[in-house]
């Protein structure tokens, strides 16, 4: 896979986009080998937990502007439309994968970048990490569900501000309106990451399959439906093999099960 590399070690992918001259700027391929790497990741029954981060200074610049350019003075719009196809595609894939998907933002994320790491369900950043949605400053629009993902981590006001002005924050500030979950020192950020997908990797994976689908559920249901919705999940919960050794080995105090 072209500028994008993929490993495995103690059940967790890591996920690299690998461009750092670019600031990882989403070029050629990158698209789709991200998304190589993502179904890897969901088919591979040793992984439980996929990090995805960037080599080098920066998370993600975003698309290469250059090369958007390019297609523009050419005039391919269907292109351009591959681009964003194979973004959504991304972004779905990573909502889908019934394992946590953690983003390690160990430097700049804005644009696409920032919503390649809006999209996944953990964001842990360096406190030398910028963020912005800076597509108002080229003349173009939001797009890997960016619209959605901010405006529903920081409202409607705050998404609206980032999005009219494109200014980039620090990490503090992101933290603050809950762009992300924890800042760091930029030194402490691998220990962190690696400290919380052990937590995830002896969790259980049908409680973390279940607690994933509800909780993006619930951003497009009322209560009631939701309510109905943890009924089935317990339910299916309890006729588990998971939760039978699990709930005996807790009782028991037997220490952690490695679930199935």
């Amino acid at each position: 896979m072209t500028n994008i590399n993929y490993e495995v070690a103690n059940q967790v992918a890591t996920i690299t986009l690998n461009r750092p001259e670019k600031m990882n700027a989403l070029f050629g391929m990158m698209r789709e080998d991200l998304l190589k790497a993502l179904k890897e990741a969901e088919s591979n029954t040793e992984v439980r937990v996929i990090v995805i981060t960037g080599a080098g200074t920066a998370f993600c610049a975003g698309g290469d502007i250059n090369y958007m350019v390019e297609l523009r003075e050419k005039g391919d719009k269907n292109g351009f439309k591959r681009l964003l196809d194979a973004g959504r595609n991304v972004v779905t894939k990573i909502r889908s994968i019934p394992k946590p998907v953690l983003a390690k933002i160990n430097g700049t994320a804005v644009g696409a970048g920032l919503n390649l790491a809006l999209a996944c369900d953990i964001r842990i950043a360096s406190n030398t990490a910028t963020f912005g949605e800076a597509f108002s400053k080229v003349g173009l629009c939001s797009d890997w569900g960016g619209m959605y993902f901010l405006t529903s981590l920081v409202g409607t006001a705050t998404a609206a501000e980032l999005f009219f002005a494109g200014d980039i924050i620090d990490a503090k500030r992101a933290e603050k309106i809950g762009l992300v979950n924890k800042v760091v020192s930029k030194g402490e950020l691998d220990a962190v990451v690696a400290e919380l997908t052990r937590k995830f990797v002896k969790a259980s994976p049908a409680t973390i399959k279940l607690a994933k689908i509800g909780i993006f559920k619930a951003l497009n249901s009322n209560l009631q439906d939701i309510l109905d919705y943890e009924v089935e999940a317990q339910l299916a919960c309890f006729d588990s093999d998971d939760f039978k050794d699990r709930v005996t080995s807790f009782v028991k105090k037997e220490g952690a099960f490695v679930g199935r």
